[in-house]
């Protein structure tokens, strides 16, 4: 039998997988398992709180893991005060001669199933990007369903984490935040830069008193982006420019970089022009952005219809380039990662840094609201036969794969805790 790692051992001593009955120390005494103690994650011993009864005698303490007895020595714990404590030595294979501290040790090499260990090797070994495969739908589906809105949270935190960062940037201004996260996701990954620089030097009480008028909006972006720098042919362009020369002096505006922006191997339709357009028309919508946006269930009062670039735009893609005659709606899809990807996790780290339980429920929900999204990393769950409800399910999907399936961390996901303790039947 090959030796396991010592996280699967941590894992089978934490759920109890082991056979509990005639329990005995490797010097004879009999030993009875009343609580295995809390997993310690930082430095000291593995468990902390366990609770023993040996030969007769309940203790209470910590018990450190290990692969062999011998590893104990080869980890330097002899002499480690925070190893004094410890109550019980537990390894899967007893390898030495002499005690290694005054503490009883337990060999758990006889008293775990083979099952358990196959398992957990099928799962290491399974070549497939979802380790547990067809295994992901046998588990009972209120552990699944229960483990994905788990998923969903911690995506949402992970996520939400830089955004609480820009609120303690923007001196709690939490509008000038928002606006910071909205626009780097209209610049999606490759303009994501460009358009946070953007909104770092406009503010978006400049913004909101122009909310009414579509054209300063645009004067105020094309201009703050570096657009409207250079003068070029067309009237639409020496308006904008005409009419942002007096603003930046109003509102003592610096223009960013123009050089920053990236049209390269880009379709048109996703061009930082059409989207600052598009961002105008939000703009003109909403008025501040915050404001509209935290009422509640907004997604449904947003329609592409509502949300189009102006008209020069329809036969324009760049400044100064004609093209075929359509209309630049904000389309649904960008309207969904909007929400997705800026709106609820904002959301969610303001009522988490409020202590706010009702205001996360609500940021669920609208993610409830939201499509769920098709790409390449979700469709191997559905080929496995899961039908993703909404964007609060893919969300939890694209956590698992990322944070679980990908790395193999099969023993810290709950599906994957299922599979390994045979608890999977649905």
């Amino acid at each position: 039998m090959s030796l396991p790692k010592e996280d699967l051992l941590q894992h089978i001593w934490k759920f109890r997988l082991f056979e509990q009955n005639d329990l005995f120390t490797v010097d004879g005494r009999p030993l009875q398992v009343l609580r295995p103690g809390t997993q310690n994650t930082d430095a000291g011993p593995d468990f902390t709180n366990a609770r023993i009864r040996l030969d007769g005698t309940e203790w209470a303490g910590n018990i450190e893991l290990h692969v062999r007895t011998s590893d104990w020595f080869r980890h330097g714990h002899t002499n480690d005060v925070s190893y004094s404590n410890l109550i019980l030595h537990v390894v899967f294979e007893h390898d030495v001669n002499t005690e290694v501290g005054p503490f009883a040790t337990l060999e758990l090499k006889g008293h775990i199933s083979d099952q358990v260990l196959s398992r957990y090797r099928q799962l290491m070994a399974s070549s497939q990007s979802i380790p547990c495969g067809s295994g992901f739908m046998q588990v009972n589906d209120v552990v699944r369903q229960g483990w994905l809105e788990t998923l969903l949270v911690q995506r949402l935190v992970e996520r939400s984490q830089w955004m609480s960062e820009l609120i303690d940037h923007s001196q709690g201004d939490l509008e000038q935040a928002f606006q910071h996260v909205v626009f780097r996701a209209f610049g999606s990954k490759v303009n994501a830069e460009g358009f946070l620089q953007l909104s770092q030097a406009l503010p978006w009480k400049v913004l909101a008193k122009h909310a009414d008028d579509l054209f300063q909006l645009e004067a105020l972006l094309f201009g703050t982006a570096g657009f409207l720098e250079t003068e070029l042919d067309g009237s639409y362009h020496r308006s904008l420019r005409q009419e942002f020369n007096f603003l930046r002096h109003k509102y003592a505006l610096t223009p960013v970089n123009a050089n920053h922006w990236k049209f390269l191997r880009m379709r048109p339709a996703n061009f930082p022009t059409i989207r600052l357009a598009q961002l105008a028309a939000l703009i003109h919508y909403t008025g501040p952005l915050l404001k509209f946006f935290s009422a509640g269930q907004q997604l449904g009062k947003l329609s592409a219809a509502q949300l189009k670039a102006s008209d020069h735009w329809n036969t324009h893609y760049r400044f100064g380039t004609e093209s075929t005659d359509s209309v630049k709606h904000l389309g649904a899809s960008m309207l969904n990662g909007l929400m997705v990807n800026a709106v609820i996790p904002f959301l969610f780290v303001m009522a988490d840094r409020e202590g706010d339980s009702e205001m996360k429920t609500d940021a669920i929900e609208q993610l409830r609201a939201v499509s769920a999204e098709k790409n390449a990393r979700i469709s191997v769950f559905t080929d496995l036969g899961f039908r993703p409800r909404d964007a609060a399910d893919t969300q939890a999907l694209l956590q698992l794969r990322t944070q679980y399936c990908d790395g193999r961390k099969c023993l810290f996901c709950r599906i994957g805790a299922e599979i390994i303790s045979n608890k999977h039947e649905a």
